[in-house]
């Protein structure tokens, strides 16, 4: 072969290369600040937000009502799926026991943009109600506080 056209091949191949290697570095440092976030999230989750609801979730249980809490670790089915969350369960004193339809408050790390994210149900049985996100905060703004005010509104709907 000519001499130009190993070196023009050399030149779209080195490229081509060097596109694959900085594809492969970037993908490595995703997974690399993924990974810290996931483990980050889970010392906040156990120190932070887990003993919070506890405190909540006994208040609530002192006036007669049920509320449970419990930690989800990481297991994602499908890409939109939180990758690990806490969450408080209530059930108003007198509802139905039928599971799906109690009230619940979750913080979930997402690993993808790095918040923790707020959802909520306030459906109870046979008196409607709504259901989903309520916010989202970087994982170091999560507070216990903050998970306190957090829950409180979602227990301000539930008991209303």
């Amino acid at each position: 072969m000519d001499e130009k056209t190993i070196s023009a091949l050399d030149g779209i191949f080195d490229a081509h290369d060097a596109k694959g290697r900085a594809a492969s570095d970037a993908e490595a440092a995703r997974i690399s600040r993924e990974e810290a976030f996931a483990v980050e999230f889970q010392r906040i989750a156990a120190d932070t937000i887990l003993p919070a609801m506890e405190k909540v979730a006994e208040y609530v249980r002192g006036r007669g009502h049920q509320a449970a809490v419990t930690l989800t670790e990481e297991r994602p089915v499908h890409a939109n799926d939180p990758d690990s969350k806490v969450t408080i369960t209530f059930q108003v004193r007198g509802d139905a026991q039928q599971y799906h339809e109690r009230p619940f408050f979750s913080a979930s790390g997402s690993k993808g943009t790095g918040d923790v994210i707020f959802s909520h149900s306030t459906m109870r049985p046979q008196r409607g109600g709504q259901s989903g996100p309520v916010g989202a905060v970087k994982l170091h703004e999560v507070t216990a506080l903050l998970v306190e005010q957090k829950v409180l509104e979602t227990i301000r709907l539930v008991f209303n």
